[in-house]
């Protein structure tokens, strides 16, 4: 359930790229706040800005003016060891490709980020990688690698991996990308049960506006701007269709 503890908050936000007749304005003065337990969808176009907003809010890159906190903690004008901080202990991402290590098995992919960050180990790590395996349906998939399993299997095992590292706030681009409509809707239940059960803030960038129905709130950006804001009653991803 979506409560009224902001995670993320963005004002007067700009990135800017390049100088003089090459810069390009990616994002124009973006204010933005999201919440515990909600599922956002950022809609737009390619070349829309959705992703340069995603990658700010991640701190992967840094806005050219403005503030952006996470937990109450600015990221502008930290330094990169100190926004590396920031994104581990905060933030998890899932991308539309993946990003596994084609070496280690489904379940080394899932304890990796938690076991280098030492936010679980022994009996305590390996409980939590269990549970995200079969939250996501691939308990009998522990022991595969990444080229033993399919496209599909692949992003529930970064979802898996996301989830094992209990963030406050899960990124996820262009999830559904690579994946069959109905494989599609299970990787959208798991995220909105993530948000709802845990208490999480799920933030999904798509160009689809097919699901945007299983969003709280659907924040459209045109241009490097907000171009509007729906708050709705989220329908359950089972009924999402594109």
């Amino acid at each position: 359930m979506m409560s009224s503890e902001t995670i993320a908050k963005l004002a007067g936000v700009t990135k800017v790229y390049g100088k003089g007749e090459a810069e390009v304005e990616a994002l124009k003065g973006v204010d933005l706040e999201l919440y515990a337990g909600e599922v956002v969808v950022v809609l737009g176009p390619s070349g829309s800005g959705k992703t340069t907003l995603l990658n700010i809010i991640g701190g992967i890159e840094t806005a050219t003016s403005g503030s952006v906190e996470i937990n109450g903690q600015q990221l502008v004008g930290q330094s990169a060891e100190k926004l590396a901080t920031i994104r581990r202990d905060n933030i998890a991402f899932v991308f539309q490709f993946y990003n596994l290590i084609p070496t280690l098995t489904a379940a080394e992919n899932v304890r990796i980020i938690p076991e280098l960050t030492h936010r679980a180990s022994g009996a305590d790590l390996s409980s939590r990688v269990d549970e995200a395996l079969a939250a996501v349906g691939l308990q009998e998939r522990a022991k595969n690698f990444p080229g033993q399993m399919s496209g599909g299997q692949q992003q529930r095992v970064a979802i898996a991996r996301a989830i094992a590292t209990q963030p406050r706030l899960m990124l996820c681009d262009e999830p559904t990308g690579a994946l069959d409509l109905e494989t599609g809707r299970q990787v959208l239940e798991l995220l909105q049960q993530t948000a709802g059960r845990d208490g999480r803030c799920v933030v999904v960038v798509t160009h689809n506006s097919g699901i945007a129905t299983m969003a709280n709130r659907i924040i459209h950006v045109h241009g490097g701007a907000i171009a509007g804001v729906d708050t709705q009653e989220a329908q359950p991803a089972s009924r999402v269709s594109w």
